[in-house]
């Protein structure tokens, strides 16, 4: 990724502090795509490191396929959340003298961690060491306690160009997609392209897109109610595809809000305490299902 065009202004931040040869001890990479975040917080690191943005890849701090001095914190693909043992071993990762002479922790969907985590990461990022820096990246920060965002510098880590950023991974993921297939994802991915590394195929992406149509008709008879009930039945086996489900409903709704107008503010409004709900480790279809009411059972 051509980081330059894509985040000129975090871009331009960053080349100044290297070559001012200061930077901080915790940023919040407020992100749309946390997978892509993760991407580039770890090339900060490796520029900060090297000396230069971009690193060179030829010294010795860039010969390194994984840098002994940047240590990755995120869940596992079967935790729900990130194992509090992990973020230990970060912490007294981020206590020990580094290799060269920075180290870096980045916390992959730091909204992922449990309350235990942030208690634990709270002390150490109040009391950092002078040659340790922390990257938090999230694209729910406001999931993130108070306590750990007043102590991080914020950054907005949104594509200067939109559209054209979300067609790019479209079509890095997808090669060949028709031209309806296109919209429905970039409607569902709209201010979220991290949805598309969740999705596994076309048929997937048509599940989601009936679902959502479903959810934004507001249709009240008892068929079309049945209809929704069988499908989310169908597709959601676990939280990954209720947190799916949420996230393109989500999506959606902030690409069309001005069509949708009060059904949208209204349903955005749902999704979020469906959300907590999900969080809360409730049964998945059952808290999907909460988005038509409590008639939901027909």
């Amino acid at each position: 990724m051509d980081y330059e065009k894509i985040y000129p202004d975090v871009y331009s931040l960053f080349v100044r502090e290297i070559g001012n040869h200061k930077i901080a001890n915790a940023y919040l990479f407020s992100c749309m795509d946390e997978q892509d975040g993760l991407n580039f917080s770890v090339f900060v690191a490796r520029s900060l490191l090297c000396g230069i943005m971009p690193p060179c890849g030829f010294c010795s701090q860039c010969v390194f396929e994984n840098h002994p001095d940047v240590f990755v914190v995120k869940k596992g693909d079967e935790d729900e959340r990130v194992k509090v043992e992990l973020v230990r071993e970060a912490i007294k990762f981020s206590k020990i003298p580094p290799y060269s002479f920075h180290k870096f922790v980045i916390f992959h969907q730091a909204h992922l961690m449990t309350q235990q985590s942030f208690s634990a990461l709270l002390k150490t990022v109040e009391e950092p060491k002078s040659f340790t820096t922390f990257f938090l990246i999230t694209s729910k920060p406001e999931l993130l306690p108070l306590t750990i965002l007043s102590r991080c510098i914020k950054i907005r880590l949104f594509p200067k160009n939109l559209d054209d950023f979300i067609k790019q991974k479209i079509y890095e993921k997808f090669r060949e997609i028709g031209q309806d297939d296109l919209k429905m994802l970039i409607d569902i991915s709209f201010l979220n392209p991290s949805i598309l590394d969740k999705i596994s195929d076309l048929q997937e992406i048509h599940t989601l897109v009936d679902i959502i149509k479903f959810l934004i008709s507001a249709q009240d008879d008892k068929i079309s109610k049945l209809n929704f009930v069988k499908l989310v039945d169908e597709y959601v086996q676990g939280r990954d595809e209720a947190r799916k489900i949420l996230d393109s409903a989500e999506a959606f709704i902030a690409k069309n809000i001005e069509k949708l107008g009060k059904n949208g503010v209204k349903l955005k409004d749902k999704i979020k305490l469906v959300r907590r709900n999900i969080e809360l480790f409730l049964n998945p279809k059952a808290v999907i299902f909460n988005l038509i009411g409590e008639d939901q059972n027909c």
